[in-house]
């Protein structure tokens, strides 16, 4: 797996998006699954923990 290897040189998060994984699944009348509301649930999620510089 890639995210021991890289994780000997980065602090390294590996989020579940919303309905992939082990997430749980929320109904499509409360969460948008667009490209763009991803986008803003992984913002909200570098904003909560503070995190200004990264790299995907």
């Amino acid at each position: 797996m890639l995210i021991p290897v890289l994780a000997t040189r980065y602090h390294v998060i590996a989020p579940d998006y919303p309905a992939f994984g082990q997430s749980d699944a929320p109904s499509p009348a409360l969460y948008k699954y667009t490209f763009a509301h991803l986008a803003e649930t992984i913002a909200t999620l570098l904003e909560q923990l503070k995190i200004s510089r990264y790299t995907l």
